[in-house]
């Protein structure tokens, strides 16, 4: 934690600095912007938060980098604590709004409206922005206490509580309030799409029927559309199922990679894109490739006795019944890979046996048995690190490298315990001066250390090993 004495003081850095510039006077109008005079606590509250914001208005950045990582740690939880009083405030507002509304006799019809369009002129967002906020705010005060009072004090940012709230749409209160009480304090630390991911994966699970419900309503909105970007460039998407959407890009992400493995230099993401372009324009035929789907899903949900979701990489959870679904689909597919095969007995399925430790979900072993190009290691590693980045907050799920935590140059080991998923950005900056990743190993999981990210100002970042299903996924509550 930082705290003010960790800084410059303000004549030491800001000397230099040139004075603010006075604001010009407001236009003439009725005296101040309040209906009646505010009561005095209230006057101090709104002071108080005057001062913090002439202390942020008037500050500038530290002199030593180490001062601006602390000023940049600081302003970042501010901001999400001003979120969370924010959300507290317009509830507190609205209520006492619509309590004004029924005393005055407002038609009930009438009652609370008009609150998001105030919140809208006071914050110069639009009142669809502000009721947007507003129901946000409402869930994190009814449904998500915890996911609150994590926002309330800058542990957590509004677009992580903003997923949260969204992947539980479908849930009851009581099931939002089991979210909330084995989710939130695994947030802390999560970027956006774990916690994302993390929200879903635990929603599916305890009610799939209301998730398929809300897919069903979803794909109603399936659709294709294009939209002009910057420098001559357009960007066109597509709102699929799921299923149809993995097995697309599948498909061009197979043919791009063996585009490159014979021979063909252009960068992945360029042999996607004119992949992609070509066959919908005709230009070439449908690639004949083999499309590989991993997905990690518990034994009893396989056997159709249990409804914990399974993960497929690069997407993330989805129900047991649309992964068991999936399975039998590929299973009884043409094997079109084996041109003097005509039986149509259907594509392999590989099962793999991953086991966990029963307190905490992590990887402890990945059966041994394999498949030809894929080392029982880099699968193990990959089961281990649940398929994504193990840099703290990167969301990043593809594309990733199989790195050694100590460079295989001066440790020449390639081990389990050594190796890690790293996207090309955290592999790259971890061999920078004054980057170190050092491993903690666990004498009860020795394949499994927990990493410490020390950065160049002498900051720590922790890195524990993820539970199979992805970070926030771990089961916090009695077994």
């Amino acid at each position: 934690m930082w705290h003010s004495t960790d800084l410059p003081t303000a004549g030491a850095a800001y000397a230099a600095a040139p004075p603010l510039q006075p604001e010009p006077p407001a236009p003439p109008g009725p005296p101040g912007p309040w209906r009646s005079p505010l009561p005095a606590c209230d006057r101090v509250l709104v002071d108080r938060l005057s001062d913090v914001l002439d202390v942020i208005v008037a500050m500038g950045p530290a002199s030593a980098t180490d001062g601006q990582i602390g000023q940049v740690t600081l302003l970042e939880r501010i901001i999400n604590a001003a979120a969370g009083l924010r959300a507290e405030v317009s509830v507190a507002f609205a209520d006492a709004t619509i309590d004004e509304h029924r005393d005055q006799g407002v038609s009930a019809r009438w009652v609370g409206r008009g609150v998001s369009d105030e919140l809208g002129l006071a914050r110069r967002v639009s009142p669809q922005h502000a009721a947007a906020d507003m129901r946000l705010a409402r869930q994190l005060d009814v449904r998500f206490p915890i996911l609150g009072r994590l926002l309330r004090v800058g542990d957590v940012s509004e677009r992580v509580a903003a997923v949260v709230a969204r992947e539980c749409q479908h849930l009851n209160d009581e099931l939002a309030h089991r979210v909330d009480t084995e989710l939130s304090r695994q947030l802390v630390g999560l970027g956006v799409g774990k916690a994302e991911a993390a929200a879903r994966y635990l929603a599916i699970g305890l009610d799939e029927a209301g998730f398929l419900e809300r897919h069903t309503r979803a794909a109603e909105q399936r659709g294709v559309s294009m939209r002009p970007v910057a420098d001559g460039m357009v960007r066109i998407s597509g709102l699929v199922p799921m299923r149809d959407g993995v097995a697309a890009y599948g498909t061009l992400d197979r043919a791009a990679r063996d585009a490159r493995s014979n021979g063909d230099e252009r960068p992945l993401d360029h042999l996607r894109a004119d992949l992609f372009v070509d066959l919908l324009s005709g230009r070439r035929t449908r690639p004949g490739v083999n499309i590989e789907f991993n997905i990690t899903i518990p034994a009893e949900s396989l056997l159709g006795n249990d409804t914990a979701p399974g993960v497929i990489p690069g997407y993330g959870p989805i129900p047991a019944t649309w992964a068991r679904e999936l399975l039998d689909t590929i299973a009884h597919q043409p094997d079109t890979a084996d041109t003097n095969t005509t039986s149509g007995t259907g594509v392999a399925v590989w099962l793999r046996r991953v086991f966990t430790d029963p307190a905490d979900d992590t990887v402890s072993a990945v059966d041994q048995h394999r498949r030809r190009f894929h080392p029982h290691v880099a699968r193990w590693i990959r089961a281990r690190d649940a398929n994504i980045c193990r840099m703290p907050v990167c969301d990043r799920d593809h594309d990733l490298d199989l790195d050694h935590v100590d460079p295989y140059r001066h440790s020449h080991d390639s081990a389990v315990a050594n190796g890690q998923l790293a996207c090309q950005s955290y592999n790259q900056i971890k061999e920078l001066p004054g980057w170190t990743v050092t491993k903690h190993p666990d004498r009860d999981r020795p394949n499994a250390p927990m990493l410490t990210i020390t950065t160049p100002t002498g900051r720590t970042y922790t890195a524990p090993t993820p539970p199979v299903f992805g970070p926030g996924t771990r089961r916090t509550s009695a077994r």
